[in-house]
C-alpha cells in the first residue's frame, strides 16, 4: 500500500493505482515528446494513457474507441483528435492526421480477447513502437507477423508495476495537479453500496 496524499479528494487519489501502471508502461517506451500517438481502447485505462502523454509533451494524441461517451472524455484529457471506430475508417483517419507517416507510438489499451495487435502493425510508422498494455488472453491467434516485421518497428509489454515508485508517482501527479483525472470518475457509492 501507499499513503493517500491529503490535497486530492479521496476518489481523485484512488486513481493513483491505475495511473501507477500507466506510468510503469511509459517508462518502457522512448520518449512521446513531440511525437504522435495513438491510443486504441478509451476506457479508464486509455483515457489515463490520453491524459498521461498529454502531460509527457505528445504533438498529436489520437484517441480511439467504439463509444462517443468515452471519445467525449477523451477530449477533455488531452486527445487532440478522436475516431470513433464504428463510424470511420481508423487506419484512413490516422494517415490523414499524421499526413501518411502514422503513429510514433500505439497504444493497445483493449486487451483480453477483444485485443487489437493487428491493428497496432498498421497504424505504427517505419521503426515505430507498440506499447501492448491491454492484457491478453493465454493464447493470441492469427497475427500478422509478416505486417510487423516488415514495418521495423519494436513491440513493449507491460506488467507488474513498482508500488514505490509508479504509484507513489502517480499520487504525487494526482495531488500536484499535473493530470485532471476527474472526468474519469463518473460514479460515487458508499461502501454500503458496493
Amino acid at each position: 500500500a501507499i499513503p493517500l496524499d491529503p490535497r486530492p479528494a479521496d476518489d481523485e487519489a484512488l486513481l493513483a493505482q491505475p495511473l501507477g501502471t500507466v506510468l510503469y508502461g511509459m517508462k518502457k517506451v522512448p520518449s512521446v515528446l513531440d511525437k504522435d500517438v495513438v491510443i486504441l481502447g478509451q476506457g479508464p485505462i486509455g483515457q489515463l494513457f490520453t491524459a498521461t502523454v498529454r502531460n509527457m509533451g505528445a504533438r498529436q494524441i489520437i484517441a480511439v474507441d467504439l463509444l462517443d461517451a468515452r471519445l467525449k472524455v477523451s477530449s477533455q484529457l488531452g486527445a487532440t483528435a478522436v475516431i470513433n471506430a464504428n463510424n470511420e475508417d481508423v487506419i484512413d483517419r490516422v494517415r490523414d492526421l499524421t499526413r501518411g507517416a502514422m503513429a510514433d507510438l500505439v497504444v493497445e489499451a483493449v486487451g483480453h480477447r477483444e485485443q487489437r495487435l493487428n491493428d497496432c502493425f498498421q497504424l505504427v510508422r517505419h521503426g515505430g513502437d507498440i506499447l501492448f498494455f491491454g492484457v491478453p488472453t493465454a493464447k493470441v491467434d492469427n497475427i500478422h507477423m509478416v505486417e510487423f516485421f516488415a514495418k521495423n518497428a519494436s513491440v513493449h509489454t507491460s506488467i507488474g508495476p513498482s508500488f514505490e515508485r509508479d504509484f507513489s508517482l502517480a499520487m504525487r501527479w494526482i495531488a500536484e495537479g499535473r493530470v485532471d483525472l476527474r472526468p474519469i470518475i463518473t460514479h460515487r457509492f458508499p461502501v454500503s453500496e458496493i
